[in-house]
């Protein structure tokens, strides 16, 4: 789970603002007291559930402690961790002629919440991740269940409000350097369907924002103005950030100048120019080359991890209209890594210097078994590759 601590606002002439939440708040305590959506339904009288298809989880990954007590009236993860740890026997119990897919216990699970609360109010957070997170191809194969799952509940989603998303785009493989595919590795779907008796009051307003730079808190303001009132009768709740996308969104530019983006999650297109010169190339290259190395010794994984080594191979734009502000995409010769980030090339008294812009390097291909040496602090293993005969 990669966790933003600052907003670079200064990159825009604005003051850079600390994230709410820091490591220590969001890995390394429970969050059983930080206001989790779903516990704040609980606690209004909805029966709340929450289902995923692996045992270590969303609010778990890659070493957090998650939460302390069941966060939802019904909590999936007891059972992920016994059939993840017993598979054998979990499997031996599924009887051989059953053929039962991770995503297949979600919604058997999520069968029964519905049944079981026909009248009562009513969350579910059902995350799928297996499906498709490292081969594409199977969503196609998912298309069909997914289908038949949405017909067979459609007159109980038709009276619910639905989010269909995702977390993240395809992180590696090719579609990963397609036009479509850089926009969605951080930039994932959403789909809301409102109740029918709503959608004449809320369809046009969901329209109207939906061709507007959002962001993630517009998604969480969302939640809490359900929560508050499910008719919207009354003022949205007025929050630090974000604003419900079932109200009209306030005047004003709507931009990663003024609203809490983190850079690499911009969808702001910016004029770019090609670097060709292969002497500014290299340039370039070994100095984010170097600022990588920097990343590993501020988190003080040097002893672990190898220093990398510029491969040679390089794309870089410059950001049009900046002072040296550039995105790269280079490689490494340790394990082949491929890496992108923002970086701002100055030169100092006729000596190039280079510095981080956007909050930390992104790794676009499989780090895969390489990184295992980091699998206590699984945050930083896309940043790593171990010292070993193997890599």
């Amino acid at each position: 789970m990669r966790i933003v601590l600052v907003y670079q606002w200064s990159l825009f002439g604005r003051e850079n603002v600390k994230a709410d939440w820091n490591k220590s708040t969001n890995c390394h305590g429970y969050l059983d007291e930080q206001g989790f959506l779903l516990s704040e339904f609980t606690k209004k009288g909805y029966a709340s559930l929450m289902a995923e298809d692996w045992a270590q989880g969303v609010f778990n990954y890659p070493s957090c402690k998650g939460f302390q007590n069941p966060p939802t009236t019904h909590y999936m993860r007891p059972f992920q961790l016994h059939y993840e740890h017993h598979k054998r026997d979990s499997r031996k119990f599924q009887g051989i002629h059953q053929c039962l897919e991770t995503q297949a216990f979600l919604y058997q699970y999520q069968d029964e919440f519905i049944k079981r609360y026909p009248k009562s109010s009513k969350i579910a957070l059902t995350w799928t991740s297996n499906v498709a997170h490292d081969e594409p191809s199977n969503l196609f194969h998912y298309d069909g269940q997914m289908f038949n799952y949405f017909r067979k509940h459609r007159k109980e989603f038709d009276k619910s409000f639905v989010f269909f998303m995702g977390d993240h785009g395809l992180r590696f493989g090719s579609v990963r350097y397609t036009a479509i595919g850089r926009k969605e590795l951080n930039n994932p779907m959403l789909v809301i369907s409102v109740p029918r008796h709503l959608r004449e009051k809320l369809v046009p307003t969901l329209q109207e924002n939906a061709d507007k730079l959002l962001t993630s808190y517009d998604t969480h303001a969302s939640f809490k103005d359900i929560l508050q009132d499910p008719t919207f009768e009354s003022a949205p709740p007025q929050l630090a950030w974000g604003n419900s996308l079932f109200r009209r969104l306030p005047d004003g530019e709507r931009s990663c100048r003024t609203l809490p983006i983190p850079l690499r999650f911009c969808m702001c297109e910016w004029n770019r120019t090609a670097v060709s010169e292969e002497k500014e190339k290299e340039e370039i290259g070994r100095l984010a080359t170097e600022l990588l190395n920097g990343r590993l010794r501020e988190e003080n994984i040097t002893s672990s991890c190898q220093s990398f080594t510029y491969d040679g191979r390089a794309k870089i734009q410059l950001i049009v209209g900046t002072r040296g502000i550039h995105n790269v995409i280079f490689k490494t010769k340790q394990c082949g890594a491929f890496f992108s980030a923002i970086v701002r090339v100055e030169k100092d008294h006729g000596a190039p210097k280079a510095s981080l812009i956007s909050d930390d390097f992104t790794r676009t291909n499989s780090y895969g078994k390489t990184a295992e040496c980091m699998n206590s602090r699984a945050e930083l293993k896309p940043l790593c590759c171990c010292k070993s005969k193997n890599t």
